[in-house]
């Protein structure tokens, strides 16, 4: 392990280290309840074409076996939460052999809540191979944004390092006027790869929030955001985006205005956006539509819809976003991301789910534009309270406009145990 790799992992260490030993008092102090469970998975997966090569025709075997603990300990005012993750892979190719490590994560996560104010804490660490397949949610954050530098993370071989940490510190929440103070940073790191166009990169954001809430029914926002980014091939930039909005609550939830402003080099990026939030009996149903001008004069529409239900029989949700970023090292960036989720209970032990999601990124004053799509499905059945057994079948493809199309497939099949333990 290089110097950087044993920096930035040692403060994850120190963190975990410091936090832990508060657990017990956390638990204790105002009576809450610590919870805590490990699950234990082995998986059968056959993969053909698993380096994602557009002549690949290779199958290959693995074994995973998964190891998982998760817990979480919570008072009336603090929530403690940790998890982690450590996968053992075996597989052959050919006739070839290897063995090793599959996925590793650490996530620790601290929540205070008062009377007036709010404090959040978040460090994560992540570690996979890169050659091996993985899906597109994999590449996509919760507000359905595509990391810009993922579409290349489907190539090569080698190991990648995802570290994040992140703190919010909300202030006067039980006033008519409040703020809100966030900052993020966030390091990808490679080693042994195959792929030159992976190279290591970082990223930092540090934002202001201020709510001002004008009457029952409307509040004004306005905020203030910072980024940088920089990587090993020398690209360095940072941004500055202005933000002003309008919420305005009715009877059946939300209408929503939104203005933001990017200065640059060549110019300011101006964006304007409508929202609409709908509260169904089931679920929700939202939606935005806005217009970017770029400062090469060219005007973009953006919008967005997401739709979500949940039923006795099943749950559904669907998003649509078309979206121009702002932050640091993806100003312009133009991302559209579609996907579908759904899952259905086939009798009280028989579950089956589907996942299709499909994603389009251009990068800005670049000529290529990435195309992704990716389908899954699978079918769970319960044998026991704590254990599982589930089949599923998977589709990834991959289509950049500088070279040629590649595709993989895998079927899997998977029994777990999980080990639930409640206080």
């Amino acid at each position: 392990m290089t110097p950087r790799y044993q920096a930035q992992a040692s403060v994850l260490v120190v963190l975990g280290c410091g936090i832990l030993p508060a657990i017990p008092l956390a638990q204790t102090s105002d009576g809450g309840g610590l919870t805590a469970a490990l699950t234990v998975s082995e998986s059968l997966e056959a993969t053909r074409n698993l380096a994602l090569t557009p002549d690949g025709t290779d199958t290959t075997l693995q074994s995973v076996t998964t190891l998982g603990f998760a817990m979480q300990s919570e008072t009336q005012t603090q929530v403690f939460a940790f998890d982690a993750g450590l996968g053992l892979r075996a597989s052959a190719t050919s006739g070839d052999t290897d063995f090793g490590l599959g996925d590793r994560s650490l996530s620790l996560s601290y929540g205070l809540e008062g009377v007036r104010s709010s404090l959040g804490l978040s460090a994560a660490a992540s570690q996979a191979d890169v050659e091996f397949f993985r899906p597109l949610s994999d590449f996509i954050d919760g507000d359905t944004i595509i990391q810009p530098s993922s579409f290349d993370d489907l190539t090569g071989t080698g190991t990648r390092t995802d570290l994040r940490f992140a703190a919010s510190l909300s202030m006067m929440d039980d006033a008519p006027f409040g703020l809100l103070l966030d900052a993020s940073y966030g390091s990808t790191l490679y080693q042994d790869t195959t792929d030159p166009d992976l190279v290591d990169s970082t990223q930092f954001a540090l934002g202001l929030d201020a709510r001002f809430d004008i009457s029952p029914v409307t509040q004004i926002k306005t905020g203030l955001r910072y980024s940088e980014f920089s990587d090993d091939d020398g690209t360095e930039s940072d941004s500055v985006t202005l933000t002003a909005g309008a919420v305005f609550t009715q009877p059946a939830g939300t209408l929503g205005f939104n203005l933001s402003a990017t200065p640059g080099d060549d110019g300011t990026q101006l964006g304007f956006a409508v929202s609409r939030q709908i509260e169904l009996p089931d679920g929700t149903l939202g939606g935005n539509v806005g217009v970017v001008l770029t400062p090469s004069d060219e005007t973009i529409l953006t919008g967005g819809l997401n739709y979500s239900v949940e039923r006795a029989a099943g749950t559904l949700s669907a998003s649509f976003d078309h979206s121009v970023a702002t932050a640091a090292g993806a100003t312009g960036d133009v991302t559209t991301a579609l996907s579908l989720q759904g899952s259905t209970a086939l009798s009280p032990d028989v579950t089956a789910s589907l996942r299709a999601g499909y994603a389009r990124y251009e990068e800005a004053d670049v000529d290529g534009v990435t195309s992704v799509a990716d389908l899954s499905a699978s079918v769970s059945y319960a044998l026991s309270p704590d254990w599982s057994l589930s089949a599923g079948a998977s589709y990834l493809l991959r289509d950049p406009s500088d070279g040629d199309r590649a595709s993989a497939q895998t079927l899997s099949l998977t029994v777990s145990r999980l080990f639930d333990v409640r206080n």
